[in-house]
């Protein structure tokens, strides 16, 4: 939601949004969720 209220601010595309949104709300909720952000970089990216 909250690229969505950006993009319509900016009018910038969803995508533009989410890659400026998502990796500070990554960097804030890792510590707490460490374990998930393994398992999804392993399951998903194969890393």
């Amino acid at each position: 939601m909250l690229g969505q209220l950006v993009g319509a601010y900016t009018d910038a595309t969803n995508g533009m949004t989410l890659a400026a949104v998502l990796l500070p709300y990554y960097r804030m909720i890792m510590p707490y969720g460490l374990k998930k952000f393994k398992r999804f970089a392993v399951e998903v990216w194969g890393v």
